[in-house]
Formats: C-alpha cells, sequence, structure tokens
C-alpha cells in the first residue's frame, strides 16, 4: 500500500469512494436532476476522488482495468487486485439500497407531480400524510 495504509484502511476507502461516486451518479442522472448537467458532476466527483484515493490505494474506481494493470505490474499487485472488484461490488449493493432511503422525500415526489410549475394545492395535504406515513411506520 502507498504511503503505509494497512489492507483495511485501503478497502474501505475503496468502498466509501465509490459508494459515494454511484450516490452522485444515481443523483446527477435521476428525475429531480438538471438535465444535461450529469457529466459535469460526475466528472468532478471522479476527480476528487483519484485526489482523495490516490495516495491511499493508487485508486482503482473501475474494477475493469484493475486486472490489466495488476498483471503488468507484477506479484504484489494481484494479490491486491482482489480489492479492486470486490469493494465496487459491496458499495454497489450499500448504494442501491441506502440511496432511496437517504434521498428520497415525499415532498419533492408531490412536486415533481404537480405539473409545469402549477401549483398543487394538495401537495402539502398530501406530503405531510406521506411523510406522516413514512415517519411512524403506519400505513
Amino acid at each position: 500500500m502507498p504511503d503505509g495504509y494497512s489492507m483495511l484502511a485501503a478497502l474501505l476507502a475503496e468502498i466509501i469512494l465509490t459508494a459515494v461516486f454511484l450516490y452522485v451518479i444515481l443523483g446527477s442522472t435521476g428525475e429531480r436532476a438538471p438535465r444535461g448537467l450529469a457529466g459535469i458532476s460526475i466528472g468532478l466527483t471522479l476527480t476528487l476522488i483519484h485526489l482523495v484515493s490516490i495516495p491511499i490505494t493508487n485508486t482503482s474506481v473501475n474494477p475493469a482495468r484493475s486486472p490489466g494493470v495488476a498483471w503488468f505490474a507484477g506479484p504484489d499487485a494481484l494479490g491486491q487486485v482482489w480489492r479492486f472488484i470486490a469493494a465496487p461490488l459491496i458499495d454497489a449493493a450499500i448504494a442501491g439500497m441506502t440511496y432511496p432511503l437517504l434521498f428520497a422525500s415525499p415532498l419533492i415526489d408531490a412536486a415533481l407531480q404537480s405539473g409545469e410549475g402549477k401549483p398543487n394545492p394538495t401537495l402539502t395535504e398530501e406530503a405531510t400524510k406521506a411523510e406522516a406515513i413514512a415517519g411512524n411506520g403506519a400505513k
């Protein structure tokens, strides 16, 4: 590992940073995101992830490129390539399961259904009911 980081620290860094990357991808390409700007937010996030993780793990973020690079780098790299394959699988599951829990909002969903910028007279009432149901687990 670069700079003496442990294998656990490297694995956690890959999992957390790639999960953040997936949150940005999901948020940037979702219905609520402004059209045409996803590439900017995704590209800047990928740049930031590399700036943070290169000192920790020499970074991968893309499991498709890791085996090829490791093959030519030698046996030490081949012994660590599992991390660059396992981390994206783990964080994809984490991000996929937690994104709706963290970023879904009945208020926003109700506003999206209101139409072309026209006020929705029942928005507050519907959102309040939805949030009350979500908050106390009632159905």
